[in-house]
């Protein structure tokens, strides 16, 4: 059921006959090139066979049209998307209350590609569609630049996260205490900022999107290339979530139109995705053009999430076709 974030609204109906079910996208399949087949002139110019995108649902559609919404806070003189300006000051999101279970029993496992129905394939291109992996994300835990633990595996069953600072010790699938995690080179500025983290972060995969919701006293700061291009920021933007805020940062509909569009303009293109599918959470401490820390690597604790199901798309697409450019000699 639509969840009171949707709505921006902390008060939820609990009347079932108010409710409106959330509905999964479907996403189409992408029409790749064969690797084997496709022309030497496509990978000169870069204007290889256009990728076709089956239609897909209306409310698929509307989903990938609508931006997530936002309202950013200008600290300073930076402009938002122009090309060569600095990193801009941070926005914040929208007030909101949503459920500690959202999207836990959703059946997400329905959501691939559909078969393609009376659409013309070429014999030289092959469709490769959409299948929800095991595992839907993948969180890493770093203290400065180095990695502590063992990467915490967010298994398809279980769509809502917690990634807190307490101890439990019995690795539940839907709990990531970064508390017991041990260091022997942590300093004194790590051990302070990890007794912050507290209740942590709420990482939730609902109706084809991924929200972060800080659950924290103190803030959280997430860079998300895909969000900074959505809504025309800086690629480096950091975005500050402060306690019971949350944040849209990703999209199935919309990722699959892009991947349509990179397939298209060749190989590179669909790799320079691979960044569209991973953000960057860090703990109490920020960064950026706001702060003398300018990298993450430079926070005392945050995590990296890698979104699988996107990821494991583009390795298929991958596949099928051939790098733009031929592999570098050992002369070269």
């Amino acid at each position: 059921m639509r969840q009171a974030f949707s709505y921006n609204k902390r008060d939820v109906c609990v009347n079932p006959f108010h409710y409106n079910r959330v509905e999964t996208p479907v996403l189409p399949p992408v029409l790749v090139p064969r690797f084997s087949e496709r022309p030497p002139s496509h990978r000169a110019t870069g204007t290889g066979p256009q990728a076709l995108s089956l239609p897909s649902t209306p409310s698929a559609a509307a989903a990938a049209a609508a931006p997530p919404n936002m309202s950013p806070a200008h600290n300073g003189p930076a402009s938002y998307g122009a090309p060569d300006s600095p990193v801009p000051a941070y926005y914040q999101e929208s007030p909101s209350s949503p459920a500690s279970d959202a999207g836990s029993t959703m059946d997400m496992s329905s959501m691939v590609s559909p078969p393609a129905t009376n659409v013309h394939i070429p014999d030289d291109a092959i469709l490769v569609p959409y299948q929800e992996q095991d595992c839907w994300c993948e969180i890493h835990y770093y203290e400065l630049n180095q990695r502590v633990g063992e990467a915490f595996m967010a298994n398809k069953l279980k769509k809502s996260i917690v990634v807190d600072g307490f101890t439990d010790p019995n690795q539940q699938q839907d709990r990531f205490s970064l508390g017991l995690l041990s260091n022997p080179g942590r300093n004194s500025t790590i051990e302070s900022a990890r007794k912050h983290i507290g209740k942590g972060m709420h990482l939730y995969y609902i109706g084809g999107e991924v929200y972060v919701e800080c659950l924290s006293e103190a803030s959280l700061f997430v860079q998300s290339r895909n969000v900074n291009i959505i809504n025309g920021f800086n690629p480096s933007t950091v975005c500050k979530l402060t306690n019971k805020r949350n944040m849209r940062v990703f999209n199935n509909p919309l990722f699959a139109k892009n991947l349509a569009d990179a397939v298209s303009q060749g190989y590179e293109a669909v790799r320079n995705l691979v960044s569209h599918c991973s953000f960057r959470v860090s703990f109490v401490k920020g960064w950026g053009s706001e702060y003398h820390r300018q990298e993450v690597t430079s926070t005392p604790c945050w995590v990296e999430v890698n979104l699988h199901n996107p990821l494991q798309w583009i390795d298929k697409v991958l596949t099928q076709m051939r790098p733009d450019n031929q592999p570098p000699s050992s002369t070269s």
